[in-house]
């Protein structure tokens, strides 16, 4: 079963970069608004390679396009409450931004990449 989502909006937030260790893993978040009128935001997580690209091209206001997995988290608050949380973990990228030196350019976080 195929557990893939296309969505394309703005970045409604300063994107963040996060290092795990010594060896450079990193992550970049960055919350997208999605639909008409920015009805929805919703949180993409770039890796290992896609996070290094992303993260000196992209900022708040820049246009992307997002193909990855959907994942959910479900969160129990103090008050025993249970908040979902939906989350796209980025396999490919593209960038919309009309000024940008790579536009229409897509990167893809592939196995190969991963191993280099």
């Amino acid at each position: 079963m195929l557990n893939y989502c296309f969505v394309s909006g703005e970045v409604v937030s300063e994107p963040e970069i996060k290092r795990y260790d010594d060896q450079g893993a990193t992550t970049f978040e960055m919350a997208v608004a999605v639909g008409h009128l920015r009805a929805g935001v919703v949180r993409v997580t770039c890796y290992l390679r896609l996070a290094v690209v992303a993260a000196k091209h992209i900022h708040k206001g820049d246009r992307v396009a997002v193909m990855g997995h959907l994942v959910w988290y479900l969160n129990e608050t103090q008050e025993r409450q249970i908040l979902e949380r939906p989350e796209i973990m980025a396999l490919d990228l593209e960038f919309l931004k009309d000024d940008s030196p790579v536009l229409g350019l897509v990167f893809k976080d592939t196995e190969e990449e991963k191993l280099a």
